[in-house]
């Protein structure tokens, strides 16, 4: 049956071949409405009397709009140059317009009444809607007029590859064996890790937000990524509490104490816990230090800013199969992502004091605490800084490092190499990572 209706759909009456046949010819095309009406329902198969009154009187303007917005338009050269056989390009046309309407018609109409505004407001009212098109000089569009939704893993996300295959995009995954393991630095400097730190008298966190955008791209138009703001955004966590100002300084001497006191406990205390907490204050500090504003940090406050000052590309091309090559057509279909770092830092409270009378900066809680440690009245292990971890991605929070590196590693799996938007200079992730998502960038000023 299918085999069928596409011989019909090539017969010289056909009305949708003939409109097709004319944009292709680049002459003026009038269509009365009741012919689209006759497209829609013998053509493409939709039975518009199976519909209430307002989807039936979007769907004839919907047509038009495909029509003309088809993204095949720009093979045109293809077809003139004899490399594009026009039964195969018609029946691409073709199958376009039906999902794409087959899409409105399960999506419902409101969300393409605007795209319709959009046309000249005379045509509602018009029985005869002319269309013309100029094939071989269409330019790309900035945006296409069809949005695609892959729901999968994180791992398979990483690993999507396009394969052009007889004109058709098909979408599949390769496999990479190769399993990248990031240092602990690495880790809570990794694309949508999050990490707690909380103590009695100080809690902060640092998430990993990186903004990334996904999309088939023509491999004649440049990737442009619009110039960020560095610091993107400064919000109050909690509205209700106040906010209190902490010089840099202050804060380091508080945690250079602590982390000194604890020192002296060690043969007590899980002495790798220990270096991960000194890292996470380390990483902390230079996040507060690149902002730049007063080497100061404001409690129950978070800031999200561009981490490294750089921003990515990457792009893959679409596989082809061998006998594309063998007929010298290069690939036009790339999957590009545009990728930002970017950082949250939240100081969500401080609230040891100074201790008073004193010529050196020493505070009250880690007095005290040294005082119980030294007696034996308390246990070291309850006063040790709690980290926790989050991947942001998946929703999930760990209570430990090796449980969120195991899900790094089998969940997210290794990350191609990104590449300046600038320079063209590539990296992988575990280097951009080790040093804070900072990039030496070659392109002269």
């Amino acid at each position: 049956m299918a085999t069928e209706r596409s011989k019909k759909d090539l017969q010289r009456n056909s009305a949708l071949r003939k409109c097709f046949q004319a944009l292709v010819d680049r002459k003026q095309v009038n269509i009365t409405m009741d012919t689209i009406k006759l497209m829609l329902k013998h053509e493409l198969q939709i039975n518009l009397d199976a519909f209430d009154e307002n989807l039936q009187n979007v769907l004839p303007f919907m047509l038009i709009v495909n029509i003309r917005n088809w993204p095949g338009w720009q093979k045109s050269k293809e077809y003139y140059s004899g490399k594009l056989n026009f039964r195969e390009w018609f029946l691409k046309f073709r199958q376009y317009i039906i999902l794409r309407l087959s899409f409105i018609i399960k999506n419902g109409y409101k969300e393409v009444m605007d795209e319709i505004h959009r046309e000249q407001p005379e045509e509602k009212n018009k029985s005869l809607i002319e269309r013309g098109t100029q094939t071989d000089h269409l330019t790309p569009k900035e945006e296409a007029p069809f949005c695609i939704t892959i729901e999968c893993s994180p791992k398979i996300l990483s690993s999507l590859v396009f394969i052009d295959r007889a004109g058709d995009i098909i979408l599949s995954h390769h496999t990479d064996n190769q399993k990248v393991v990031p240092s602990f630095r690495q880790l809570i400097n990794w694309p949508h890790v999050g990490v707690f730190f909380m103590s009695a008298d100080l809690s902060f966190k640092r998430f990993n937000r990186p903004e990334v955008c996904r999309f088939l791209n023509l491999g004649f138009n440049r990737i442009k990524l619009d110039k960020s703001n560095f610091i993107e955004d400064i919000k109050i966590v909690n509205p209700t509490l106040p906010q209190k100002s902490y010089s840099l300084t202050l804060l380091w001497a508080y945690t250079y104490q602590l982390m000194e006191l604890l020192r002296q406990f060690e043969k007590d205390i899980n002495s790798k816990h220990l270096d991960h907490i000194e890292i996470v204050l380390e990483e902390f500090f230079k996040d507060v230090y690149e902002w730049e504003l007063n080497n100061s940090v404001a409690s129950n406050t978070s800031v999200l800013f561009n981490i490294g000052h750089s921003s990515f590309i990457r792009s893959k091309r679409a596989m082809m199969e061998k006998n594309t090559f063998h007929r010298g057509i290069s690939p036009e279909i790339i999957y590009s992502e545009t990728f930002v770092p970017k950082m949250e830092t939240e100081l969500t409270y401080f609230t040891d004091t100074q201790t008073p009378s004193t010529s050196d900066i020493s505070f009250v809680f880690l007095d005290t605490l040294k005082k119980e440690l030294e007696a034996g009245t308390v246990d070291p292990k309850i006063k040790v800084p709690r980290l926790t971890y989050s991947c942001l991605f998946c929703h999930i929070t760990f209570n430990n490092d090796v449980d969120i590196l195991q899900h790094i590693i089998s969940e997210h799996d290794s990350e191609p190499n990104l590449v300046c938007q600038k320079c063209q200079k590539p990296s992988n992730m575990n280097s951009l990572a080790r040093v804070r998502w900072k990039h030496v960038c070659g392109k002269k000023n």
